[in-house]
C-alpha cells in the first residue's frame, strides 16, 4: 500500500525515459520511463561490442539511482544527465599510426584529423595528439587512412589490409607534406619492410650534371643555367618503411634547353627482397596539390634501378612526367663553335661543319671575305644539334647548281639543314 502523511504520497524516483542507444537494443527492461529501482538491459547489435574490443562484451545494463539519475554503462555528464552517447562500437582491432612532417620525421603534427575510409565510407575518425599519435578501431579488410590539417597538403595512404592489431611506426604511419610555393616541388617516396634501405636520386642541370643523393656532401644541389633551379634531400631512411623526401625549388625559371629536365630515380641500396617486392610508392606534390603517385610495377623484379619521373622545369612548361622523358633536340649555343675553310674552299672538294656519330653540326652563318670569288668563303659559324639524335645522323646531297647564280633561293629538303658545301669547278 501507500503511506500518506498530511495528503502526500511517497512515490518511487523517477529517471525519465533512456535515451536512444546507438547501435543497441534493449532485451529486457520497462517500457517507457525508468524508476528507481528498475534496471534495463541491452545487446550491441551484430558486428559491434563493447568498447569495439574484437571478441568482446555485448551485454550492459542501464539502472535508475535513488538519485533520479540514470547510471551504468551509459555516457553521462558528470553531476548531469545522460549525453545519450553508445557505448557500442564497431568491433575491429586496434590500429594506432603517428602523422609526421614529411620533411622532418621528428616534427610531428598534432591535432590532424585522420579518417579511415572503407569503400569511399566514413568508418572511424581520430584526431592526433601532440605526439603525433593516433588509434582507430577498425574491423577486418581493406582501408584508406586520410590525414588533413590547415597548412598541409591533405594525403591519403592505402589500400592498407587490417587482419590484426596494427602498431605505429611502420605502414600506417603518415607523412604530410607543406602547402608549397606554386611553383616547387616535393617527392616523398614510402615503401614497405622489406628492403631495408631504398635511395632516393635526382639528376637535373646541364647535360645532368647535378646528382642530389646521400652521403651527405650530396644532399644538396644547385644549377644556375637551369635558372637557379635548388634540389634538396631533407630527408633518408635506411631502417624500412621511408620517407625519403626530396624539395626542389626554382622550378619553371630554365631556359637553356639541355637544362631543364629533372629525373627522380630509386636505387635498391640494400636489405633483402627486390625493388618489385619493396611496395615502393612515390607521392608527387606542387603547390597544394598531390600531383602525382607511382607505385613501382612488380615487373621491375630484381632490378637495382627504378626511373619514376621526370619534371620538364622549361619556364612555361614546368610539368610532371611519369618515367624517362627524353630530351628533345636542340640547337647548343652555348658557345661559338667555327670551321676554317680558307683552304677547302681553293678545290673542288666538300667544305664542312664537324659532325660527330652522336651529334650534328648545323651551319648558322658564313664568314665571306669578298663577294666576287668562291674562295673568298672563309668559314662558317655552326651549333652543335644536341639529344634527340637516336642514330648516326644520316646525310642528304642536293644540288644547287644554277639556283644561286639566278638569284634564285636554294633550300634544303624539309626536316634537313645545312652542313656543308661542295664546290665544282
Amino acid at each position: 500500500g501507500t503511506v500518506s502523511v498530511d495528503g502526500s504520497v511517497c512515490e518511487p524516483i523517477e529517471c525519465g525515459a533512456i535515451p536512444a542507444q546507438p547501435n543497441a537494443m534493449m532485451v529486457g527492461g520497462p517500457q517507457g520511463g525508468m524508476t528507481f529501482g528498475y534496471t534495463a538491459t541491452y545487446v550491441c547489435d551484430a558486428g559491434f561490442t563493447l568498447g569495439g574490443i574484437q571478441g568482446g562484451e555485448v551485454l550492459y545494463n542501464i539502472e535508475c539511482g535513488s538519485d533520479g539519475y540514470l547510471s551504468g554503462m551509459i555516457g553521462t555528464v558528470p553531476g548531469g544527465p545522460p549525453t545519450g552517447q553508445g557505448v557500442c562500437q564497431l568491433a575491429g582491432y586496434s590500429v594506432d599510426g603517428v602523422v609526421f612532417d614529411a620533411q622532418d620525421p621528428s616534427s610531428k603534427v598534432s591535432d590532424a584529423k585522420v579518417t579511415v575510409l572503407r569503400n569511399g565510407t566514413e568508418i572511424a575518425t581520430d584526431y592526433t595528439d601532440s605526439r603525433g599519435r593516433y588509434s582507430v578501431n577498425i574491423p577486418e579488410g581493406t582501408i584508406i587512412i586520410r590525414a588533413e590539417k590547415a597548412g598541409f597538403i591533405t594525403r591519403e595512404k592505402g589500400p592498407i589490409t587490417v587482419t590484426g592489431p596494427m602498431a605505429s611506426g611502420g605502414g600506417t604511419s603518415i607523412a604530410m607534406s607543406k602547402i608549397l610555393p606554386e611553383n616547387d616541388w616535393r617527392i616523398v617516396l614510402t615503401w614497405g619492410k622489406n628492403p631495408d634501405d631504398l635511395d632516393s636520386h635526382v639528376y637535373f642541370g646541364c647535360k645532368e650534371d647535378q646528382h642530389v643523393y646521400y652521403p651527405e656532401e650530396n644532399r644538396k644541389g644547385t644549377s644556375e643555367r637551369a635558372g637557379g633551379l635548388e634540389v634538396d634531400l631533407d630527408t633518408d631512411d635506411t631502417e624500412s618503411y621511408g620517407p625519403e623526401t626530396v624539395s626542389i625549388r626554382g622550378a619553371g625559371r630554365c631556359t637553356n634547353p639541355g637544362c631543364c629536365l629533372i629525373k627522380f630515380k630509386v636505387k635498391h641500396y640494400s636489405g633483402s627482397g627486390s625493388l618489385g617486392t619493396s611496395e615502393a610508392v612515390v607521392s608527387v606534390f606542387k603547390g597544394a596539390s598531390r600531383v602525382g603517385e607511382y607505385k613501382v610495377p612488380p615487373c621491375i623484379g630484381d632490378a637495382i634501378w627504378w626511373t619514376v619521373l621526370t619534371i620538364d622545369a622549361m619556364n612555361g612548361t614546368n610539368a610532371l612526367y611519369e618515367g624517362d622523358k627524353l630530351q628533345p633536340a636542340y640547337l647548343d649555343d652555348s658557345k661559338d663553335a667555327y670551321a676554317k675553310w680558307d683552304l677547302s674552299f681553293d678545290s673542288a672538294r666538300w667544305s664542312t661543319a664537324p659532325k660527330t656519330s652522336d651529334n650534328a653540326a648545323v651551319i648558322n652563318s658564313l664568314n665571306v671575305q669578298s663577294l666576287t670569288r668562291l674562295h673568298h668563303i672563309a668559314g662558317a659559324d655552326y651549333y652543335q644539334l644536341r639529344d634527340g639524335v637516336a642514330a648516326a645522323p644520316s646525310c642528304q646531297e642536293v644540288s644547287f647548281e644554277g639556283l644561286l647564280a639566278q638569284e634564285q633561293w636554294a633550300a634544303c629538303p624539309v626536316g634537313t639543314y645545312i652542313n656543308g658545301f661542295y664546290r665544282t669547278g
